[in-house]
């Protein structure tokens, strides 16, 4: 599958699941935190593997990246990249002070938003997937090249850029189901793609 193969119907239809995801995750999210949260798809865009996170815009000491393997009827992995620095708006809302450091706060987190996508995609395509639960991962590159049979024949990875706005604050989160070859193409299939 090449980037050539990928139409604006096709982007546009994992737009569409993102955005449910999105809106559960924001529903979740909110009860959670006890206030408005926003979370809406900015971008759908395919990058190659290699300096992905630089590529993306984070910089690796910055960034928490947790990643849940996916098995069932689609296999691959769930990724959550978020910025340590945008990490102190949960922390005061949790924990009572941004200056906490709480890896657990950040799996809850990563778990709301990956259980709600996958519940959007599940539904939406008539399939079981498991999630298993999140792993950091870290350096994020050394763990994307140990992934290489997720890889697509394009050399890169289909990526759902969010914009979460809790409050006031607005910050980037990138989330993305990342599908073995075989997954993306019952994917499409099931879209009708």
């Amino acid at each position: 599958m090449s980037s050539a193969t990928f139409t604006e119907i096709e982007l546009d239809a994992f737009q569409e699941v993102g955005n449910i995801g999105s809106g559960n995750a924001a529903t979740s999210l909110s009860q959670l935190l006890n206030c408005p949260v926003g979370l809406e798809v900015s971008k759908v865009t395919i990058l190659p593997m290699q300096n992905l996170a630089q590529n993306m815009g984070f910089v690796e000491s910055e960034t928490l990246s947790l990643t849940n393997m996916l098995t069932g009827d689609l296999n691959g992995f769930f990724w959550f990249l978020v910025k340590k620095s945008d990490l102190k708006v949960f922390y005061e809302l949790l924990l009572g002070t941004p200056d906490a450091d709480d890896p657990s706060v950040v799996q809850e987190i990563g778990n709301i938003v990956g259980g709600n996508y996958l519940r959007a995609l599940s539904e939406m395509l008539g399939v079981t997937i498991n999630l298993e639960p999140p792993q950091f991962t870290s350096p994020i590159d050394s763990f994307l090249n140990q992934q290489k049979q997720v890889e697509l024949k394009l050399g890169g990875i289909l990526l759902v850029h969010n914009k979460l706005t809790i409050e006031d604050k607005t910050m980037d989160l990138c989330v993305s189901t990342v599908l073995e070859e075989d997954s993306l193409k019952e994917v499409l299939k099931r879209l009708g793609l």
